[in-house]
């Protein structure tokens, strides 16, 4: 079988089995293990970016003062500088010779008292400050970015925007993409309950501790009584995003095949069939408007949502497809 496709043992090829190993605690802890040198020579940082926001991270450089190359790490939705899938690509990388940043977004791991303002998915140029505020910090060869699901949408909006940097970005790599987030909420809302049920348990859990921190914001009772992703939408975004309503929220950050024909970075988008969160037919849409010469599409016909799991204590097929790609940089 080819490097370049992933196929997946049978007892894991399973979308939502493959989901479930990537998000599982014990993933996380066996990765923790096999990628020790990660977090032993990890240290967290908290960049004080535009607009007195601040924003939590994990820098992790090799001891030996060589100047090496930069990736920078994007989590998804609810995730952090520890997600399993971040985990396991910073783990690889980090054991390829390069210096590992893993951003936390607004709100979240434990960031949640660092700023008053409440976390949403248009703040693009919050992303934008802390990618340039990671290369001044840390000197390097070439600097890499990497993203996964919405914090692959992310990616993709830097690499519109990546002269705006005070050093140029080599490549990007995104890893199943928001592209709509409408049609994403109605996959999670339509595919198995378990999904809806995950994202609304840690939408919930990330809104308390804020409350508990800014009790001003007073929306306990909303919070309690709310119970799918559709009702917490229609309350929160016309509350706390400064957009009038989900419709114009979502427009936000929705990628377009108008968008990605400003990216100016060579970028590769990872997507699965099977991805029960990410609708294909959104990834298929743009692919076929062939936007972009410097965009590169790799759809998999496994993989599930951000997954792509080969064994449960290693590296993913993605990790090493990213490495791939950012390592045949300047080739």
């Amino acid at each position: 079988m080819s490097r370049d496709i992933f196929k997946p043992s049978v007892w894991i090829a399973n979308t939502h089995v493959q989901n479930l190993i990537t998000s599982s605690r014990l993933r996380r802890i066996l990765l923790k293990r096999e990628y020790s040198s990660l977090i032993k020579n990890s240290q967290q940082v908290t960049l004080e970016i535009a607009n007195d926001v601040r924003l939590s991270g994990m820098k992790t450089i090799h001891n030996d003062k060589t100047t090496r190359p930069l990736l920078i790490l994007f989590h998804g939705w609810e995730g952090s500088c520890d997600s399993g899938y971040v985990l396991s690509s910073g783990g690889k990388a980090f054991e390829s010779g390069f210096n590992i940043f893993r951003l936390n977004f607004k709100d979240h791991h434990d960031s949640h008292h660092l700023n008053e303002g409440i976390f949403n998915s248009s703040l693009i140029d919050e992303a934008m400050d802390a990618i340039a505020k990671i290369q001044t910090l840390i000197p390097h060869t070439h600097c890499y970015l990497a993203g996964f699901s919405l914090g692959a949408n992310f990616a993709l909006r830097v690499g519109t925007r990546a002269t705006e940097l005070p050093h140029a970005l080599a490549r990007i790599v995104s890893i199943c993409p928001v592209i709509r987030p409408d049609h994403s909420t109605q996959a999670i809302t339509d595919t198995l309950p378990f999904y809806e049920w995950y994202f609304v348990r840690k939408w919930k859990h990330s809104l308390q501790k804020k409350l508990n921190l800014f009790p001003q914001y007073n929306y306990q009772t909303q919070l309690e009584s709310l119970n799918t992703l559709v009702k917490m939408n229609d309350f929160f975004i016309p509350e706390y995003t400064g957009f009038d309503s989900v419709e114009d929220y979502f427009q936000s950050y929705t990628i377009t095949p108008e968008l990605l024909s400003e990216i100016k970075v060579e970028t590769l988008l990872i997507a699965s069939k099977d991805d029960p969160v990410i609708p294909i037919e959104d990834i298929e849409a743009i692919q076929k408007k062939n936007c972009s010469e410097k965009l590169t599409f790799d759809i998999q016909d496994y993989g599930s949502h951000c997954a792509f799991i080969k064994h449960i204590r290693r590296a993913s097929w993605a990790d090493e497809r990213m490495l791939d790609f950012i390592t045949a940089y300047g080739a």
